[in-house]
C-alpha cells in the first residue's frame, strides 16, 4: 500500500513538473497533455492551440510519452465524469451521488482512516519495547492477527447458532429500532446522501457479514444495532420536523379563521397526518423497549432461561453456595479465608474467580486434577464437584461425615428455534451428521408451540402471536427453562452451614 501511495505521488509529481516546465517555456498546444483535475475534468494548460500536427514536431519525446501515459491513466476518470454529467440530479440521484467522488477524496479519507487505525492499534513504546517494535506489534497483529483468530474460529462456530440468529434476537429487544430503522433505509435510497448511504452499507454489511459468521453471540448484535438505531433517528427526526411545522401552521391558521375547525383542517394536511402518526408509533414502539431494558438489566439480570439476550449466565445459585461459604468462613477462622474448599474437574470456571480469596486444593495455579479415589490432603470442609462420577467415587471415599445438595451453575434461554435435522430421502441427500445442539425444532414450530410441537407441525400465527406476547409482556417463556450446567455443594458435618 504505501509503495502505491508512493508511486501515485511521484506520478503526479512528474506530470505537474512537466505541465509547470510547459507553461514557463511558452509552448502552446498542449491541450492533449490535459491533467485531469479531481473532479475528472480536464485541465489545460498552455496556449489554446489544438492542432496535434503542429505539436507532435516540436514537443519534446519524454513530453509526449507523458502525456500518452496521462491520458491512459486518467481515461476511466473521464468516463466515469462524463456518465456523471449525463445524470439526472432529481431522476437519478444515487448514481450521481456515487459517481461525484474523486481519487482525491477517496485518497484523503483512506489515509484518514489509516491513521486512524494506526493510533488505535499502535503498541506504545515501554520498558523493553521500542518505538518500532511497538508499530510491528500493534499494528501487524491488529490486521493480521484478528483476522487469523476469526478464520479459525469460523470453523469452530461457538454456540452453533442458525442463520437467521439474529432476525430472531433483534426484533425481541428493539422493536422501534426495526420498524424506523428500515424505513430510515427506505428513506436514505429514496433521498441519498453520502452519510445515509454510507449507514445503509454499514447496516447490510453488518447484518450480513455476522449472520454468515460461524460465531454468533448476543453482544455481536451491537454492531448490527448502532447503524440501524441512526437510520431510525433519520425519519424520526423528520417525523418530529413534521409534528413542529404542523404546530406552526395550526397557530398561524388560528389568526385568520373564524373557526378552530376550519384552521385544524387547513393546517393538518397529508404530511402532517404522516407526522402526528410516526411520532406516535415510535412513543408506541419505545414502550417495550423501556420495558424489556427494565427487565433485562434490573429485577433479574441473570435469569437466562427466560432472556434470550443472555447468552450463558451464572444462576443465582452461585451466590447462595457462595454465601454459604462466607459464613462458615467468618465464623470459623474470623473471615481470614482458611475455609479448605476443593473445586473439582469442570468447575474451575467461574469458582476460581469468585474463590480467588481462598487457597484452592488443587490451587489453580498447580492445574492438579482432582481425584476423589487417591485425594491424599487434609479433609476438606466443602467441594464443588460435577455431578456424576466425580461425586459418586467421593462419597463411596467418604460414605459418613458428608451432605451434598445440587445446584445450577449456569443456565441459558432454550435454543429449540435451531433447524430441524436433515431426513434424507429418495431424492434428498444430507451432509454428515454433526453435533446435536446444531439442531432444534425449527424457528417456525418454536414460536407457535415450544420446545415440543406436536408431530408435522408447521408455523401457526394465531399461536405465535399470543406466545410472543406473553414473553415481552410478563417474561412467559417460550420453550424449556431446564437448560443448565450444574455443580454439588458437598458440606463437612459439623459446620455451621448446610448445603
Amino acid at each position: 500500500v504505501a509503495v502505491l501511495v508512493i508511486l501515485a505521488l511521484l506520478w503526479q509529481i512528474t506530470v505537474d513538473n512537466t505541465a509547470y516546465d510547459q507553461h514557463m517555456n511558452g509552448m502552446d498546444g498542449l491541450d492533449d497533455m490535459a491533467l485531469v483535475a479531481p473532479g475528472g475534468n480536464p485541465a489545460p494548460i498552455g496556449g489554446a492551440s489544438t492542432d496535434a500536427d503542429e505539436f507532435a514536431p516540436d514537443a519534446p519525446t519524454s513530453t509526449a510519452r507523458i502525456a500518452r501515459v496521462e491520458r491512459m491513466v486518467s481515461a476511466p476518470g473521464r468516463a466515469l465524469h462524463a456518465i456523471h454529467d449525463r445524470l439526472d440530479p432529481e431522476q437519478q440521484p444515487l448514481l450521481r451521488l456515487l459517481l461525484g467522488g474523486s481519487w482525491a477524496q477517496w485518497f484523503v479519507a483512506f489515509v484518514v482512516g489509516w491513521m486512524a487505525f494506526a493510533a488505535l492499534y499502535w503498541a506504545f513504546p515501554t520498558q523493553g519495547r521500542t518505538l518500532s517494535q511497538g508499530f510491528q506489534q500493534g499494528i501487524g497483529k491488529g490486521i493480521w492477527q484478528g483476522l487469523y483468530y476469526w478464520i479459525q474460529q469460523q470453523h469452530v462456530a461457538r454456540g452453533g447458532q442458525p442463520i437467521y440468529y439474529y432476525f430472531l434476537l433483534i426484533p425481541l429487544y428493539e422493536q422501534l429500532a426495526v420498524v424506523f430503522g428500515l424505513a430510515g433505509m427506505v428513506y436514505a435510497l429514496a433521498r441519498p446522501t453520502r452519510m445515509r448511504l454510507f449507514l445503509v452499507w454499514w447496516f447490510l454489511g453488518s447484518l450480513a457479514i455476522y449472520s454468515w459468521a460461524g460465531e454468533k453471540m448476543p453482544w455481536l448484535s451491537i454492531h448490527i444495532l448502532l447503524p440501524l438505531f441512526v437510520l431510525a433517528a433519520i425519519v424520526i427526526a423528520k417525523a418530529i420536523e413534521g409534528c413542529v411545522r404542523f404546530a406552526r401552521d395550526l397557530s398561524w391558521s388560528a389568526t385568520f379563521s373564524a373557526t378552530f375547525s376550519a384552521t385544524f383542517s387547513a393546517a393538518f394536511t397529508w404530511r402532517a397526518r404522516t407526522s402526528v402518526l410516526a411520532v406516535a408509533c415510535a412513543v408506541l414502539l419505545l414502550i417495550p423497549m423501556v420495558h424489556s431494558m427494565y427487565l433485562l438489566s434490573q429485577p433479574d439480570a441473570g435469569n437466562g432461561p427466560l432472556e434470550m439476550m443472555v447468552y450463558v449466565q451464572t444462576t443465582p445459585d452461585v451466590d447462595t453456595v457462595m454465601s454459604k461459604i462466607t459464613t462458615a468462613d467468618q465464623q470459623l477462622y474470623g473471615g481470614k479465608h482458611q475455609l479448605k474448599i476443593v473445586v473439582g474437574s469442570g468447575e474451575e470456571w467461574p469458582f476460581y474467580w469468585y474463590l480467588r480469596d481462598y487457597w484452592l486444593d488443587p490451587h489453580p495455579s498447580t492445574y492438579v486434577t482432582f481425584d476423589p479415589t487417591t485425594y491424599s490432603g487434609s479433609q476438606p470442609d466443602v467441594l464443588l464437584l460435577l455431578p456424576g462420577e466425580e461425586v459418586q467415587q467421593f462419597l463411596a471415599a467418604h460414605p459418613t461425615g458428608y451432605h451434598m445438595k445440587e445446584y445450577r451453575l449456569r443456565a441459558w434461554f432454550d435454543e429449540s428455534y435451531k433447524p430441524l435435522p436433515c431426513v434424507p430421502t429418495k431424492t434428498k441427500t444430507c451432509p454428515p451428521a454433526g453435533d446435536p445442539l446444531l439442531y432444534g425444532q425449527g424457528l417456525g414450530q418454536y414460536l407457535s408451540y415450544g420446545s415440543n410441537p406436536p408431530p408435522n407441525a408447521t408455523f401457526n400465527l394465531g399461536k405465535a402471536a399470543p406466545r410472543l406476547w406473553n414473553w415481552l409482556w410478563y417474561r412467559q417463556p417460550l420453550g424449556a427453562t431446564t437448560g443448565s450446567y450444574d455443580f454439588v455443594f458437598i458440606v463437612r458435618d459439623g459446620l455451621p452451614i448446610q448445603p
